[in-house]
């Protein structure tokens, strides 16, 4: 029996590094909510508007997309998402010892991004420009684990262009986007996934979607 050693060695570092940076993604996910939700406004006579979001259209790629954004003053906001990834996938292989296989994918994405409400009278209400980014981190289980490899792990970094409209009533919002996304995926070595489409696999993509929230100003 033939054990590649370079190769399991790799995959182990592989994982170790995306488990400190899950560690890093979760504190930022623990300072957001504080900051978003908690956060009040340091210069005073001026109205904030704190949004908690769902995206709605995550679902469809077997993602949960939360968000959170913070206005400031009446043209620009910041705000950031983090959607959990659960879902199965099909990983082809490019060597012939490990035979291509379903797997389970879990990990964290994380997509800050600053808007600018060219036209808004209102903190947070009106059609707006975005600058985002993305980090992903992710492990599969795979179906057949005995191959060595244990749970393979997955990057991502890019960002995107949208532009979007939110729309403010009473307590709740609706904020739909459109754009274009750039994305670089990082396998694990001898797999790559066979219908990556969220975040992209390479290059240029489109990016749409629906968000449903509530939003209170102080």
């Amino acid at each position: 029996m033939c054990v590649n050693f370079e190769q399991i060695t790799y995959d182990m570092t592989t994982h170790l590094r995306t488990t400190k940076l899950r560690t890093v993604l979760f504190g930022a996910l623990v300072t957001a909510l504080s900051h978003f939700a908690f956060g009040q406004s340091e210069e005073t006579g001026k109205r904030v508007t704190n949004a908690m979001k769902l995206n709605v259209t995550d679902v469809i790629v077997g993602r949960v997309g939360v968000g959170f954004e913070r206005t400031i003053g009446v043209n620009f906001s910041l705000g950031a998402e983090v959607d959990v990834i659960s879902k199965d996938v099909f990983l082809e292989s490019t060597h012939p010892w490990y035979p291509s296989q379903s797997s389970r994918k879990r990990g964290l994405i994380l997509e800050p991004y600053a808007r600018w409400y060219p036209t808004s009278q209102k903190s947070g209400d009106g059609g707006y420009l975005a600058v985002a980014g993305f980090f992903g981190f992710a492990t599969y289980k795979l179906e057949d684990p005995g191959n060595g490899l244990g749970e393979p792990g997955w990057s991502a970094k890019g960002g995107s262009l949208q532009l979007g409209y939110q729309k403010l009533l009473g307590n709740m919002l609706v904020d739909g986007y459109v754009g274009s996304t750039w994305a670089n995926d990082d396998y694990p070595g001898i797999y790559s996934e066979s219908t990556a489409i969220f975040p992209p696999p390479y290059g240029w993509r489109v990016c749409a979607g629906l968000r449903l929230g509530l939003y209170s100003e102080k």
